[in-house]
This record gives structure tokens, C-alpha cells and sequence, in this order.
């Protein structure tokens, strides 16, 4: 597996020498101000300008990161991990304008405490493209942002190295406080990898050139793969949906659900590559909508206009056809689609070929733009708070009698 560490308040005790030197500058300086050692922020914890904290960068910076030291076990634990065969990436964020040859003087700080590693990367200021670039299966951190953004865009675990100024945040990832719960971490992730069994596949250009199956399998299948289609053997009378439950690892990135909450999963469509072309789904599987309780029912009147909302918002897309799908097949789940229509006008239905529609969108050409679709629209959901006002409805329509 591949192992990504940032450096400074990861690896380093940094911003306690940081704090050593600021209050050298505040006395040489005469600023008078209360330190806060566990703000984040130079100009709320220091007192700073930005006058203040150019000046203090180019008078210390080269003696902080010349005097930090590792954090306790670091150096044993990314040592260990080597020994292990795991192999070490090390991504950070310092950069050439800070310190001539950033490159050079971080390498010699590594190899002056002994850290063994495989790639060494600076001048970061996107963590999350050098993460997918080298394969990085899970990546520490101590910045909370750095860290959500790749948890959110990316199917690589993260864990939050704790720091006294991100303690009282709350994360929805992991958070580990000591440096030998990184290496009980990855040695479990280690397990469970070589534990798990690998689904056989196939990959094709067209849907159509999928081989015959094996009796009592069928092909899952999803746009991308090395073509343009991967199909995966599965039970005949598994759901879609049932198999992206048991198997999120398998789930391509831009299948990942754009919005999850409570049983409905919203997610660009992993059948047709139509960019704006979302689904909307439950994890449990059910044969026909008669089937679903009510609450959900309604829950997804809700969503499914938010979601077209946002489409319209974010996205430019003024018309979508909403189509529900329910059919005998016993690996069928129910779902609604939201089929994009561009322009401002819109043709009917009943004079819209939507199967020909569909297929006329190739993978290989439509992938980016999906993506850059499902990032807009998971932006907007979190901007309206979404599931709480999904919360909120649920727990309106529970305490009501809905059917007299």
C-alpha cells in the first residue's frame, strides 16, 4: 500500500518552535499581544499584518524548520512501515519562494533524522492531485481542510494527525492522536486488503461486446474501466444497488454518491455517461414503489426537487425529464432518473428517443465533465445544508399521521 504524510505539525513539532521565534519577533517588535498557541490563524494568534508575517517568515523560517524535531515514534513508525514494504510519499506544502531549493534543504533535514521514504514532494498546493498521481492509499495530515477535501473527493483514507488547534474540530473522517495508531491503522488496512477476495471483471469498448455469463451470474457493469465499460460478475438476481453496498471499493469515482442520507442515495447515473444524468436510489432494495414507506416516498419528492434545483443553479441545466423505472427483473431496484434536456426549451417526451439520447454519450469524452458536475452539485447540497433539511422533514413526517 502507499502512504502519504505531511511534514510540518505531522512529522514535526514545527509550530512549537514557530511559537518559540513568534514571541522572539513580538519582543523585537514591540507588539504587545496575548499569544494563542492553539489558533491557527498567524494574525489572530500572533497579533500579525501581513507586513508582520512576511518579515517574521523571512527572519525565521530557515531556523524553525532547521530546529524541529520529529514527533514522538514518527520516525520509528514511517521506518517500520518501509521495513513493512509499505511504500512512503511525503507531500508537503513548503514551497521555493519560502526557502530557496525547498527540495534540498527538506531532504537533508530527512536524512539528518534518519527517515527512510520513497518520493518527496514540495511546493504542494493541491495535495489531493498528488495523492491520485501516485496511487495513495491513505494520507495524513494535521490540516483539517487539506484532509476533507481529499476525503470527500477521493476514495483514500485519511486520518487527522491531532494538533492542540485543530482539537476542537469535528470531522466526520478519522482522527488519530499518536503516532503507533498510524501503524495499527495501515497494518489493519494491510489485512483486510489481502483478506478480501478480487471481483473478476471485463473490460470493453461497447456494452454490446460483453461475453455471455455464466449461468447464475450476470455482469454489473459501469462506464470507464481501461475502455469504456467494466462489467463484474455477480449473482443474476443482484441489484446495482446491492452490489454497491457490498462492494464500495468497486465503485468508480464518478459513481460515487453526489448525496447520501438516511437510505437515499443520489449519484450520477453508471450505466449511460451522460453528464448531469442522475439517479436516485435506496440501499435497500425494493421491487416497486408501493413497496417503499411513506416517509421515504415523500423524502424523495424532496430530493429530487432540490436536486434539480441545484442542476438548474449550478449546472446550466434548465429542463430535465424525471422517469421511474420499475420492473419485473429480479435484480432490478426501483430509482428515479433526472434525464438532462440543455437549452430552454424542451421536447416532450413522448417525442424524446431517450434511450438514443443516452447512448449517443461516449465514456472516454464525458468522465471529466461528470466530475466537475457531481463536485458543483455536492458544493451546492452542502451549501443549502441539505441533510438537515432533510433531517428536519423526516422527523416532521414521523410525527405526523401521513395516511388517515
Amino acid at each position: 500500500m502507499n502512504i502519504g504524510f505531511d511534514i510540518d505539525d505531522t512529522i514535526t513539532n514545527s509550530s512549537d518552535v514557530f511559537v518559540k521565534y513568534a514571541k522572539e519577533y513580538n519582543q523585537l517588535r514591540h507588539i504587545d499581544y496575548q499569544i494563542d498557541t492553539n489558533e491557527l490563524n498567524q494574525s489572530l494568534a500572533f497579533g500579525w499584518n501581513e507586513d508582520n508575517k512576511n518579515e517574521f517568515l523571512n527572519l525565521y523560517l530557515k531556523k524553525i524548520l532547521t530546529e524541529t524535531i520529529p514527533n514522538d515514534d514518527s520516525v520509528y513508525v514511517i521506518n517500520e512501515l518501509k521495513r513493512k514494504g509499505y511504500k512512503v510519499f511525503l507531500i508537503t506544502a513548503r514551497s521555493d519562494t519560502e526557502i530557496p531549493n525547498m527540495y534540498e534543504f527538506t531532504r537533508n533535514w530527512l536524512l539528518l533524522n534518519g527517515i527512510n521514504y520513497d518520493k518527496l514532494y514540495v511546493n504542494c498546493k493541491n495535495k489531493l492531485d498528488v495523492c491520485l498521481k501516485n496511487n495513495i492509499d491513505i494520507f495524513v495530515d494535521d490540516n483539517y481542510n487539506t484532509c476533507k477535501i481529499i476525503n470527500e473527493e477521493s476514495k483514500i483514507k485519511v486520518l487527522l494527525y491531532s494538533t492542540r488547534y485543530n482539537k476542537p474540530i469535528k470531522i466526520n473522517f478519522l482522527r488519530v492522536e499518536k503516532w503507533k495508531q498510524i501503524l495499527l491503522f495501515a497494518v489493519m488496512q494491510e489485512e483486510k486488503r489481502l483478506m478480501k477476495k478480487e471481483l473478476n471483471y471485463v473490460d470493453v469498448d461497447k456494452r454490446e461486446d460483453f461475453p455471455p455469463e455464466p449461468e447464475g451470474f450476470r455482469f454489473v457493469h459501469f462506464y470507464g474501466g481501461t475502455k469504456n465499460y467494466r462489467g463484474y460478475l455477480a449473482p443474476e438476481n443482484m441489484s446495482r444497488a446491492e452490489f454497491m453496498e457490498q462492494y464500495p471499493d468497486y465503485i468508480p469515482e464518478q459513481n460515487i454518491p453526489v448525496y447520501e442520507n438516511n437510505g437515499i442515495i443520489l449519484r450520477a447515473d453508471p450505466k449511460f455517461p451522460c453528464p448531469g444524468f442522475y439517479i436516485l436510489s435506496l440501499n435497500k432494495t425494493y421491487r416497486a414503489f408501493d413497496l417503499i414507506d411513506d416517509v421515504t416516498f415523500l423524502r424523495f419528492a424532496f430530493i429530487l426537487k432540490k436536486a434539480k434545483e441545484g442542476m438548474r443553479k449550478k449546472l446550466g441545466i434548465n429542463y430535465a425529464h424525471l422517469l421511474s423505472n420499475e420492473k419485473a427483473d429480479s435484480y432490478v431496484n426501483v430509482h428515479f432518473w433526472l434525464v438532462p434536456v440543455n437549452g430552454i426549451s424542451s421536447p416532450d417526451l413522448l417525442d424524446f428517443d431517450v434511450k438514443a439520447y443516452l447512448n449517443s454519450f461516449t465514456p472516454k469524452e464525458n468522465i471529466e465533465k461528470i466530475l466537475d458536475y457531481n463536485k458543483k452539485l455536492r458544493e451546492y447540497f452542502e451549501e443549502i445544508n441539505l441533510v438537515e433539511q432533510d433531517n428536519r422533514l423526516c422527523e416532521g413526517l414521523d410525527n405526523k399521521e401521513i395516511i388517515k
